[in-house]
């Protein structure tokens, strides 16, 4: 989604800036927080086999691949800076399947 402006409508010379952040903003946020390969890309946490099936199996649509966090606190604090940004609110927690505790960002509520 190019990085439009919007006219305010009386001024065609006033304008705001786009209500939803552009993906550029989001990439150097988790470019900052995630855990990156060698080429700058943060690392997704793939589902795994029994996840996959069992969605299949129940008609769902596959889950997207997870964006990796080293731990909790950098989890946390990419959600605080993905809020200022103006997205979505999120809620970070611990993975799992995870033997090195890394963290994801989910918009579940927490419970």
């Amino acid at each position: 989604m190019p990085n439009k402006r919007i006219k305010v409508s009386g001024n065609p010379f006033t304008e705001l800036p786009p209500i939803r952040p552009n993906k550029d903003q989001r990439q150097v946020v988790l470019a900052r927080y995630a855990r990156c390969g060698s080429d700058g890309i943060p690392i997704r946490c793939m589902s795994s086999p029994d996840e996959i099936a069992e969605r299949k199996a129940k008609g769902w649509a596959p889950l997207a691949d997870k964006v990796i966090f080293p731990d909790l606190n950098s989890a946390i604090a990419a959600s605080r800076a993905l809020a200022k940004l103006g997205m979505d609110k999120t809620r970070a927690y611990v993975c799992e399947r995870s033997d090195s505790g890394h963290a994801h960002l989910t918009r579940k509520a927490a419970s």
